[in-house]
């Protein structure tokens, strides 16, 4: 399992990178096969999210440490070192890029994005 990850350098420049995800093979549900099971994340809140079509945001950091995953729509988000990288259905991204130049977002083609945001405890 992996997921990308903004994170911002000490020069404030962002980037991506692909986080590999360590995991269990673990019994969640009594009598049925084992899955795989990543170690768990302190959150705090999550919030259900909704973009319009066409949206564009400019350069921004992000406001918090936070997972984003999209149900629907698809975003593209460029770092500031040139990468560009789509968010479609079923995707999940990191963002901790809260210092720095940050990214920017913007929503792909005439569909609203919709999305779930998972705010991270405190590290």
């Amino acid at each position: 399992m992996r997921y990308p990850r903004t994170f911002a350098t000490p020069d404030g420049e962002s980037h991506f990178e692909d986080v590999d995800v360590q995991h269990d093979v673990v019994q969640i549900v009594p009598g049925l096969p084992a899955i795989d099971v990543g170690a768990g994340i302190a959150t705090v809140y999550s919030n259900m999210l909704r973009i319009p079509p066409n949206w564009d945001g400019d350069w921004h950091q992000s406001p918090k440490r936070w997972f984003v995953l999209t149900l629907s729509g698809e975003m593209e988000i460029t770092t500031s070192d040139g990468e560009v990288r789509r968010f479609g259905p079923g995707s999940i991204w990191l963002i901790e890029d809260t210092t720095g130049k940050g990214h920017l977002t913007r929503i792909v083609g005439d569909s609203e994005w919709v999305g779930f945001g998972v705010t991270l405890a405190a590290s």
